[in-house]
């Protein structure tokens, strides 16, 4: 026999370490749960299921791509192409199999997959998750999902760190919990938490299983229990601090703030109305939604003398992407602060609003509103003509509104004042991508009309829209970069967010201050009740352009729709889309009406600033804060007092099993010795994997005080026995047991303390 056969002792105590390849089938296997987990929970970002399949596909074929090139032996940097292949196969058979020859991706995939992607980044400014898991849309999740496969298996398995491995899966949940909607949002987080310290703990003990060797008693080496199971001390503090993870994500997680508000909605406490910024949702992100649903939700009602568009706010900014706002807003009294030119002659509106599901900070009024009464703590700003609530929603509130709307004619808006104030060359501004063709066709538009006053301009604008194009939802929905030049040029076919936002911009070229006013036709009137009820369907964006002398006008550029008491100048009959009820012709509209839980790309954000010198209830706000703060103390102070209690019961508890666990006097001895040999990581002496236990023994020696040394001597020599000695003398179990209590005592009296806190507080074995 060769040493080291079994009958042949060597130099150490036998040693039973797991096959690594079991561990790594182990890692391989957490890993890849994990990764489905935030692959699946990705389902937050689509409307349906359909996006499960591809990126399913890609977590399974990149992992195992990588398991099956480790057990083939295969290298690193042969593996990340090889995966890289699987993952390009993976996209091309399951979103693309059409571009495919004989199931190979050729130019033709490569073209249409640089297509779509490049669609849905010109479109992730605009929409609102959920959505349709487009081709675009489904690549991105199905390259996000195998690029993280393929980051996590090379961290845990080439460099060999368990919080590297987890990292990359945890970005993408961080991701999609940013852009996705609340639904499932605590099974996503609790089941994301417990993958992920899954993952972290099979793989430390993997590393550790690996490394180190393992005493082997007689019953490991005759068959008894198996070597593998001594990973389970390993794993049993993990779950504890599992318990105690999802624990804290389910008590304290829904107390913190906005957590129980829609994704990047209400990142600041809205109910806070002390001084800070409130980012919401873009009013206009949403149109096409609440279109194509033709929705039949009320999203209030309002009784008026007289009809108008119920208008919630204007968006000055654009950014080549989506039209926003970034405005200032100060707490308003019953009488508005009113802008621009007085009207030479205007008809009073009174309205009385009932709030019902429009789920917006901004309160619908007709333009210009000069008081409102029944709500308190508004906001406003004058320029804009937007009020906002306090409160996170309007939703429920009950109020009044005078608003007085000019009584323009062409005569007087005809006038050739040029543009004297200041304040509107930042609606004149435009982002430089815009296509040249977009800059020729606005000339050739006023040109054709031979428009020279700014109001000829803005009506060869209106009329070219509602003349040369066709109102269509089932479009693409946006108004940024390539889509605005294939509306305008090419499809010639959108509804009105196109209509609004591209007239807005043609008028900016053509030297007219524009901007986009957002809000709902007037609804459909309900004789009975006397009040006309405004649905989601009605919702709506029409350009609003600044006139000298008159201040900002309405256009209607969208056909089929109509603004009340603006044919006199506009030339457009009154006109909106029909919601169903009797009595109404039809308008189209674009207002979240019935959302509460939609979610905005950040750069579809619109942020309301409210001035801090005159916002009320800023008292309440720091209480609200502080209460929070000793809430999350407490909390925190509490699990950190578990932990000081649980770790060391469990610790003793594990102890306790162990030592009654060892049935002979050998066991008893190797006990003894993994007891001396835990106290001895305290003074940072750790055995190395090539040393017997009288050579650790010795070395070790040199970093314990004399006593310790000689016991630790002896007790090295009794557990050598034990390993191989059929039968031990009578004395040696106590010999051995209070060696170990004099190595532990030892240790422990000269530890820093510092080190002994680590050590009481790892749940670690």
């Amino acid at each position: 026999m060769r040493p080291g056969e079994r009958g042949i002792p060597v130099s150490g105590p036998s040693r039973r370490v797991v096959p690594q390849a079991a561990q790594d089938d182990v890692t391989t296997a957490a890993l890849t749960i994990l990764t489905l987990v935030t692959a699946v929970g990705m389902g937050r970002l689509f409307s349906n299921s359909s996006f499960l399949v591809p990126v399913v596909a890609a977590a399974l074929l990149v992992h195992g791509t990588a398991w099956a090139c480790r057990r083939l032996g295969i290298g690193g940097l042969l593996t990340l192409p090889i995966s890289a292949a699987a993952l390009i196969l993976v996209a091309a058979w399951t979103v693309l199999p059409g571009t495919t020859v004989a199931g190979i991706p050729w130019k033709g995939t490569l073209d249409a997959a640089t297509q779509a992607l490049s669609e849905a980044n010109e479109k992730f400014g605009q929409v609102v998750a959920p959505v349709e898991p487009e081709t675009g849309f489904l690549l991105g999740a199905l390259l996000g999902v195998g690029l993280v496969a393929l980051m996590a298996d090379w961290a845990a398995f080439r460099v060999r760190s368990s919080w590297e491995s987890v990292v990359p899966a945890f970005g993408l949940f961080v991701f999609t919990s940013l852009l996705g909607s609340d639904r499932w949002q605590w099974w996503a987080i609790a089941s994301q938490i417990v993958a992920i310290l899954g993952v972290i703990c099979l793989h430390w003990a993997r590393v550790r299983v690996t490394s180190t060797p393992w005493l082997g008693s007689r019953a490991t080496a005759s068959g008894g229990t198996p070597a593998s199971s001594s990973i389970t001390p390993l794993l049993s503090g993990a779950a504890m601090l599992t318990v105690l993870a999802v624990g804290a994500a389910i008590l304290i997680g829904p107390r913190l703030p906005g957590a129980n508000d829609p994704p990047l909605i209400g990142v600041h406490d809205e109910s806070d109305t002390g001084p800070g910024k409130r980012t919401t949702i873009s009013p206009l992100v949403d149109i096409r939604g609440r279109l194509t649903e033709r929705s039949q939700s009320e999203a209030f009602a309002v009784r008026t003398n007289q009809k108008a568009y119920w208008r919630l706010t204007a968006l000055d900014t654009f950014n080549g992407q989506i039209w926003s706002s970034n405005d200032s807003y100060r707490q308003s009294g019953r009488e508005l602060e009113q802008f621009g030119p007085q009207p030479r002659s205007a008809e009073d509106i009174l309205q009385e609003y009932s709030i019902n599901e429009l789920a917006s900070i901004w309160l619908p009024a007709a333009y210009q509103a000069v008081e409102i009464e029944g709500v308190e703590g508004v906001s406003y700003n004058a320029e804009s003509g937007s009020i906002i609530s306090k409160f996170p929603t309007s939703d429920g509130l009950n109020y009044t509104v005078r608003s007085r709307r000019p009584a323009f004619t062409r005569t007087e808006l005809n006038s050739p004042t040029a543009l004297s104030r200041s304040s509107m060359q930042s609606h004149l501004e435009l982002p430089p991508e815009i296509s040249q063709r977009v800059h020729e066709l606005a000339g050739r538009i006023v040109g054709a009309a031979d428009a020279q006053t700014p109001f000829e301009k803005a009506l060869a604008l209106q009329n070219f829209l509602r003349d040369e194009f066709t109102y269509d939802i089932d479009v693409d929905q946006g108004h940024g970069g390539q889509a605005l030049e294939n509306f305008l040029l090419e499809t010639r076919r959108g509804y009105c967010e196109q209509f609004a936002g591209s007239y807005a911009v043609l008028a900016r070229m053509v030297g007219l201050p524009s901007r986009v006013a957002v809000g709902f036709t007037p609804g459909d009137f309900d004789q009975e009740a006397g009040v006309f009820r405004v649905k989601g369907i009605h919702a709506h964006a029409w350009p609003e352009v600044y006139i000298e002398g008159a201040g900002w006008v309405l256009f209607e550029p969208t056909p089929g729709r109509g603004a009340p008491g603006a044919e006199s100048y506009t030339g457009v009959p009154e006109a909106q889309e029909s919601g169903g009820a009797e009595g109404e012709t039809p308008a189209t509209s674009v207002v979240p009406s019935e959302t509460g839980g939609t979610t905005p790309p950040p750069q579809a954000a619109t942020t309301t600033t409210v001035a801090p010198e005159e916002t009320p209830g800023a008292t309440d706000g720091l209480v609200r804060t502080l209460s929070f703060l000793l809430i999350t103390a407490l909390a925190v102070a509490v699990l950190v007092g578990l932990w000081a209690v649980t770790v060391p019961l469990v610790r003793r508890a594990r102890r306790r099993r162990r030592r009654a666990a060892a049935r002979t006097a050998a066991e008893r001895v190797l006990v003894a010795w993994a007891e001396a040999d835990e106290s001895l990581r305290l003074a940072r002496a750790r055995r190395r994997p090539s040393e017997t236990l009288v050579e650790h023994a010795r070395r070790a020696g040199g970093s314990v005080p004399p006593d310790a040394r000689r016991a630790l001597e002896r007790l090295a020599t009794d557990a050598t026995s034990a390993s191989y000695a059929e039968v031990l003398p009578a004395d040696t179990v106590p010999s051995a047991v209070s060696a170990a209590e004099t190595v532990e005592r030892s240790v422990w009296s000269n530890a820093p303390r510092g080190t002994k806190l680590k050590r009481i507080l790892d749940p670690r074995p």
